[in-house]
């Protein structure tokens, strides 16, 4: 979630001296504290203090929180000493902060210090206590000092058992995961969050536990934990990007059979993950299936037939290579014509082409050696309103170098330095580099000139 921007301190609402409530002052504080902004955060509750008003243990355990979430401990415990000294005294939330702190922080010792302190303040630790600690030693790495703290609470809640199966989740602890979760009750497991579930599901198929991540699967469903269609997507995306396209097929099918319509993000997904497998005939398949089921493809779906089918073109011409010409030209003339096909859907369904769509179109033309047509669709694209990206950018320099364009690449990369995009430039040289092409001096002297133009002689040096 986006957080809010909070103005710097000594703007203009410092300079007109608005004398702000109590409660304003604590939403700052506190937007300033997730922000990393701590310094501001200081001044601004001296501000409240120069105006007479009064901090009170929120205020302190708020500064506290954001110490912590930079790991700056030593600041969050002068804190704690200081509002003790100014006769606050710290409750069971400033303590909350601290444990989550330390134990996130993977300071074991801390941890246990923090208990011993708070027991010596006659200040009991509660769920919330218990949980942030396991969670956050397990999250630290520390799954068995967790281990430890759970087994010595003398009361085990449901909450706490919740917080030691998602701490095992969230560790990538799937064989300690599902077995705690096999030995809870009912009640106990119908308490755990389903996102929990989907995380322990995702890795269990990674992991190549298919076997134990259906069993999990077909448990949910007996508790009335179906995954909804966003989960199954989640879970499928995993299982395409691990090339696992048997267990995503398998998903895919038990969503609809539970109910789950399919939409434009799922067949999406599942056709790329084909793409990538090869599997030609399963896209093909897809795609009907999709316009049969009333499923509009959208611009994403479009950009990943055109980058998949692209991607078999290419593979065709190389695998052709030094082949029979006549039949290199048959293959070619097939792709391309699925190619022009998929475009003029596009066309008549009034789908524009975006960024991403544009770079696949430009990167196919400048691997084929077309870069005259790479270039036409990169001035439609800018005629279009869209801003090319590196990537589109890296495209066509990598294109033009390929195919011994030399002085056209060098022109691209010069044009970015005259525009002052130097730092632009210099990430074109960069993937150019770590693409295997080796760019000339004189692409290196346009980049340092540019760093000259803009006053930037600490990067021409080094550059240099």
């Amino acid at each position: 979630m986006a957080t809010a921007r909070v103005p710097t301190c000594g703007g203009p609402w410092k300079s007109a001296m608005i004398c702000y409530p109590k409660v304003t002052y604590s939403v700052l504080v506190g937007a300033l504290c997730k922000q990393g902004r701590m310094e501001e955060a200081v001044n601004l509750l001296e501000e409240m203090k120069d105006k007479g008003l009064d901090l009170d243990v929120r205020h302190y355990t708020t500064l506290i929180d954001g110490y912590c979430l930079q790991r700056d401990f030593d600041h969050a415990l002068n804190l704690l000493k200081q509002m003790i000294e100014e006769g606050i005294q710290p409750d069971i939330v400033t303590y909350n902060v601290l444990a989550h702190g330390y134990s996130r922080a993977g300071l074991v010792y801390e941890v246990h210090e923090l208990l011993r302190h708070m027991d010596a303040c006659g200040v009991k630790p509660n769920v919330v206590t218990h949980n942030v600690i396991i969670e956050g030693l397990c999250i630290s790495g520390n799954v068995e000092e967790a281990e430890v703290f759970f087994s010595s609470l003398q009361e085990k809640s449901i909450e706490n058992k919740v917080a030691m199966f998602k701490g095992y989740c969230q560790a990538n602890h799937s064989g300690k995961a599902f077995k705690f979760f096999m030995e809870l009750s009912e009640a106990e497991k119908r308490s755990i969050k389903i996102n929990s579930c989907i995380k322990l599901l995702a890795n269990l198929f990674v992991e190549g536990d298919h076997v134990t991540a259906r069993e999990l699967l077909n448990n949910m469903s007996d508790l009335n934990m179906e995954p909804t269609r966003v989960m199954y997507g989640i879970l499928m995306a995993t299982l395409c990007k691990a090339g696992d396209m048997r267990n995503a097929q398998w998903l895919f099918v038990r969503s609809v059979e539970k109910g789950t319509t399919p939409d434009v993000v799922s067949y999406t997904l599942m056709m790329d993950g084909y793409f990538h497998a090869n599997c030609l005939s399963k896209v093909h398949d897809l795609f009907r299936e999709m316009k049969n089921r009333g499923v509009e493809p959208d611009v994403i779906t479009y950009t990943v037939l055109l980058d998949g089918y692209s991607k078999v073109e290419l593979w065709r011409k190389h695998s052709l290579c030094g082949r029979n010409k006549a039949k290199k030209v048959t293959v070619d003339s097939e792709v391309n014509n699925v190619i022009k096909s998929l475009l003029l859907q596009m066309k008549d369904k009034k789908i524009a082409l975006d960024v991403k769509c544009y770079t696949v179109l430009i990167d196919r033309h400048c691997k084929l050696g077309n870069i005259e047509e790479a270039e036409d669709l990169l001035r439609k694209m800018i005629e279009s309103g869209l801003q090319p990206d590196v990537v589109t950018y890296t495209s066509l320099i990598s294109g033009c170098y390929s195919w011994g364009n030399m002085e056209r690449a060098k022109f691209l990369i010069d044009r970015h330095c005259k525009l002052g995009n130097v730092e632009e430039a210099e990430d074109l040289l960069r993937k150019m580099i770590e693409s295997g092409l080796q760019p000339d001096g004189i692409t290196h002297t346009s980049l340092i000139s540019g760093c000259y133009s803009r006053g930037n002689m600490e990067r021409a040096k080094y550059l240099l």
